[in-house]
């Protein structure tokens, strides 16, 4: 490859990244190598929920709980990885859900969440609040909407 074509790829990546909170692609893999050796790991012993129990015990607790919540995500797109990885063993699998990406991150849900209350805390009303996040965050006043009403879940 050309050298400008490689830093494309490379500027992918990082974007690829930057939805599981790191900036550069290279401290992500680090991390995720990990997870993906701790899955190949643990598929190996995954003849039952009960050797997969033994299995995690014999691991360490996540440090933070953003490493809980990366590995959590991954979980939740493995089958769709392993689909793209080995298409003739998995025919049978559901294709990836798709959908538009999320326009925030759970932090910045947090963030937007934390800001509408104390606004609202201090006499300004929900949705002027709401507009202003909105304009601050740089998403839509529907988004910002959708993030507060969902606020309980998270």
């Amino acid at each position: 490859m050309k050298d400008d074509t490689i830093e494309k790829v490379l500027a992918a990546l990082n974007e690829a990244f930057r939805p599981l909170g790191y900036d550069r692609f290279d401290e992500g893999i680090a991390k995720v190598a990990g997870l993906f050796k701790q899955i190949a790991e643990a598929t190996s012993v995954m003849q039952n929920r009960d050797a997969l129990r033994d299995w995690l015990r014999k691991i360490p607790d996540p440090e933070a709980p953003a490493e809980l919540e990366q590995f959590i995500q991954l979980l939740s797109g493995l089958v769709y990885t392993i689909r793209q990885v080995a298409p003739e063993v998995v025919k049978s699998m559901p294709h990836a859900p798709g959908g538009h990406p999320p326009a925030t991150t759970l932090e910045e849900r947090r963030k937007i969440c934390a800001e509408i209350d104390r606004m609202y805390t201090d006499g300004l009303r929900c949705l002027v609040a709401q507009k202003r996040i909105a304009k601050r965050y740089n998403v839509s006043l529907r988004t910002v909407q959708r993030i507060w009403k969902e606020r309980e879940k998270d």
